[in-house]
């Protein structure tokens, strides 16, 4: 069987609890998860709500941090973590954005 290359979860009531900020536990079990495999997380909030509740409580090096993407307001918009970026969200860049 084929390995996934990428693991892909929505962020309210799968990672956290709706707008809930993620806790210690999952936290870790995601740094260990992206140590090894490529994930992305989509959710129909916005990137701002990102920041507050995913990345703000999200306890990876950022070494690591090169195997997450981020995908805010259903799909319509992409982050990429850049440690040679930054902007007003830090080291994320957007990569598209739909309007």
């Amino acid at each position: 069987m084929k390995s996934a290359e990428l693991i892909a979860f929505d962020l309210d009531q799968t990672l956290s609890e709706s707008k809930a900020p993620l806790d210690a536990e999952m936290s870790a079990l995601l740094c260990s998860l992206l140590q090894i495999k490529k994930v992305a997380v989509t959710s129909g909030a916005s990137f701002g709500q990102f920041e507050k509740q995913f990345l703000g409580n999200l306890s990876c090096s950022n070494e690591i941090l090169k195997n997450l993407y981020l995908l805010p307001t259903n799909g319509a918009s992409f982050y990429e973590y850049d440690p040679a970026f930054s902007g007003t969200g830090g080291n994320w860049r957007q990569v598209y954005r739909e309007e």
